[in-house]
């Protein structure tokens, strides 16, 4: 019994030494840590869903480096518990065991990888694509040639230091005044989010990248749909503010229809993530 005791301690140390292998790993990567659905319950991914993404932004992240030992699983799952929630930092970071500093970083970090594959993935529609996005969308409100629906939601952020009057909206909070095109799967075809809240949606319209594009490139009769407080173009569509006859009356009950399709997916975002919290209507 005696000679056995080295044996079971070298056994028990060796089993040890696995432990903390095992949860050093849990800690430095999720996808080890959680099981699926909880992985969706805390970043609104599914685990391939999140191996996609890091697989996607994998070569942009400055993983390494010695000074940042976090996977690159854990830098995107830092990112999206934030996008979903919208939470400070310190709680996000917090939740998945790693500093403020450590996720402020992260956070940048994706984001920034994000925003270098974006138009591989956020683009208008072309070519057959367009034609079945059209076709679509006259099945949801019989209305022809949509293209795509434009609207802006607002995005509350924090006192800004500088500048502070620019981004209080008309609801009396700080944001960001986002525009987004909407495609009928709910898809986003368009999104702009570098305008403060005080900016009305119809001046972000004027002067962004997207409107010069359809301004100079729509068919005739290829529109995108908005709302009220947008000008009507022939390639922007919007409803009459007082119809005066039956066929203003139906043209925006079909407009409108299309509308609430847009309303949706934006609300979809206000349901889920506290970062997006209120459209602008």
């Amino acid at each position: 019994m005696a000679q056995m005791i080295p044996l079971i301690l070298a056994e028990e140390e060796t089993s040890s030494s696995m432990a903390r292998q095992r949860v050093f790993r849990d800690l430095n990567d999720p996808l080890d840590c959680y099981d699926d659905m909880e992985l969706v319950r805390r970043f609104r991914f599914s685990r391939a869903s999140i191996s996609k993404i890091t697989e996607l932004i994998a070569n942009y992240l400055n993983f390494a480096e010695r000074s940042c030992v976090a996977s690159p699983h854990l830098q995107v799952c830092v990112a999206l518990q934030f996008f979903s929630s919208g939470t400070f930092q310190i709680i996000c970071g917090d939740g998945i065991n790693v500093s403020q500093a450590s996720a402020s970083r992260y956070i940048r970090d994706v984001s920034l990888c994000l925003q270098a594959i974006y138009h591989q993935f956020v683009s208008l529609p072309a070519g057959l694509k367009r034609v079945e996005v059209k076709n679509k969308f006259y099945e949801i409100a019989h209305f022809p040639g949509v293209v795509g629906l434009v609207d802006g939601t607002h995005i509350r952020i924090q006192r800004p230091s500088e500048n502070e009057a620019d981004y209080i909206n008309r609801h009396f909070y700080h944001s960001i005044n986002v525009q987004a095109i909407c495609q009928p799967d709910g898809m986003f075809s368009d999104v702009l989010a570098r305008f403060h809240g005080s900016v009305h949606d119809s001046r972000i319209w004027k002067n962004s990248g997207v409107g010069m594009h359809v301004e100079n490139t729509f068919s005739i009769g290829e529109h995108i749909l908005g709302d009220s407080g947008y000008i009507m173009r022939p390639y922007l569509l919007t409803p009459y503010r007082q119809p005066i006859s039956t066929p203003q009356f139906n043209y925006n009950m079909h407009i409108r229809g299309q509308g609430l399709l847009l309303n949706r997916h934006l609300g979809d975002g206000n349901e889920d993530s506290t970062v997006f919290m209120e459209s602008s209507g």
